[in-house]
């Protein structure tokens, strides 16, 4: 994959590419520094043992593996190309092929970035990390993906992170989670589900095969409430008071 800046007479400012496997950029995020934020999903050591990751920045050449059997990572450029830090998933070993696939990525004004999307460790003795946290999807039903949402700081450094958990029938994650940050710091997700869903006690369900809902956290990353939106689209903003709009 490539990010390429091109100047408004047409002519190349710079390309910073990163080597890897099947990779996809899935957001690019401009902040009002000029930085760019960059969210890529990418084949692990799971898929193959040549799956490293290779980027080739304006000021620096950085390489690094991960173990899952899919995941993701942020690059952070700045208006010169220059890679300020990148931060990938990971896990500790790659049995049935954990996951994680992040779907969207949203910058506040502090220069927080907070990414969804869903993850799976596939089997009890796999432990998946985002930023180096632990990424906890619960101990029911673990081969099925579930929604997760996690928060950088500004030097790219693990905030907090949290995962849905299943209850009853085995959920599963069936669409791109998406997210929005609010003013105060907290942020909201969306997402298609069946079954139930358990965010630290806020439970919900559903007597369909699919459901929207939303899931609260606050700005320290602890869920807050979950509510069942059967008949939304999944499109969602914020206002300056912190309430959610949804379509």
């Amino acid at each position: 994959v490539f990010v390429a800046k091109r100047g408004v007479d047409g002519t190349w400012d710079w390309v910073v590419s990163a080597q890897l496997c099947d990779g996809e950029v899935r957001e690019l995020v401009s902040d009002s520094q000029g930085n760019t934020h960059v969210l890529v999903n990418f084949d692990g050591l799971a898929q193959s043992s040549n799956c490293d990751v290779e980027i080739k920045a304006m000021n620096v050449d950085e390489s690094f593996s991960t173990m899952n059997y899919y995941d993701s990572m942020v690059m952070k450029l700045d208006s010169s190309g220059n890679l300020l830090w990148v931060t990938p998933s990971s896990g500790t070993r790659y049995s049935q092929s954990p996951s994680v696939l992040s779907s969207d990525m949203v910058v506040d004004s502090n220069g927080n970035v907070t990414i969804s999307g869903r993850a799976t460790i596939a089997s009890s003795a796999n432990n998946i990390t985002f930023a180096g946290m632990d990424l906890d999807l619960g101990t029911n039903c673990i081969a099925n993906y579930r929604a997760f949402v996690v928060r950088l700081d500004g030097n790219g450094n693990g905030a907090w992170a949290q995962g849905a958990h299943s209850f009853g029938n085995c959920a599963r994650e069936y669409s791109h989670v998406k997210v929005v940050s609010h003013p105060d710091g907290s942020a909201t997700i969306t997402g298609t589900t069946d079954y139930g869903l358990d965010f630290d006690g806020h439970q919900i369900s559903h007597n369909s095969n699919y459901y929207r809902y939303l899931a609260h956290v606050d700005a320290s990353g602890n869920w807050q409430w979950a509510k069942n939106i059967t008949l939304s689209s999944g499109t969602m903003s914020t206002n300056t008071d912190n309430a959610i709009l949804e379509t």
